[in-house]
């Protein structure tokens, strides 16, 4: 999305690239818009919608819904990456950031969609000015446990540590952190949470 002269990334990771799946996509950009997080984009909408022409991206399904939606949809040549030079630089901005991502938290390639959508959410609130309150990709936080206080001892552990995955905007804030492999989700009233 270009917000003159803004460029806020979006990356939704795809099971599959049919066009009634991009459309679901679609949809939930225009949802994730309305959030307050982006609340100076608020009231705009989305007016075209660039891409190759790959046949997931020109089918029926993706026609009608654009067509519907009062988008223009520019497709550039066939075969020229180039032309969609803008696309493709982000594109490979956003496997730099992910492999990065993964390296420095010393996490495996499984954790790709995670790393993605971390780095796209820096960079869009980078965009905005805005300053960052949450714990970095992998790092390591805490996680508050409630526990019966009369059985604790006062030197014992009050939380799990685990790496911090990713926030996700749309449950109110709820952060996905791994736990010896497997990732919780958990919320908190605080932008950040550490021990």
């Amino acid at each position: 999305i270009d917000d003159k002269p803004k460029i806020l990334p979006f990356v939704f990771p795809l099971k599959s690239t049919t066009g009634s799946d991009l459309v679901i996509k679609l949809q939930e950009l225009m949802a994730h818009l309305q959030l307050p997080a982006y609340r100076h984009v608020q009231g705009t909408r989305v007016t075209q919608f660039r891409s190759d022409q790959g046949t997931n991206l020109t089918s029926e399904v993706m026609r009608t819904f654009l067509r519907e939606q009062n988008i223009l949809q520019l497709c550039s040549p066939s075969h020229q990456p180039q032309s969609n030079g803008l696309v493709e630089r982000m594109v490979g901005l956003m496997k730099t950031a992910t492999r990065r991502l993964l390296q420095s938290a010393n996490l495996d390639y499984s954790y790709w969609t995670y790393a993605v959508q971390f780095a796209a959410q820096m960079m869009r609130e980078k965009a905005m000015s805005k300053p960052w309150p949450y714990p970095l990709f992998g790092e390591l936080v805490v996680v508050k446990t409630l526990a019966n206080r009369q059985q604790q001892h006062s030197l014992s552990a009050r939380g799990k540590v685990g790496q911090f995955l990713a926030i996700d905007l749309y449950q109110s804030q709820e952060r996905r952190v791994l736990f010896n492999g497997t990732c919780l989700l958990y919320t908190s009233p605080s932008p950040r949470d550490r021990g």
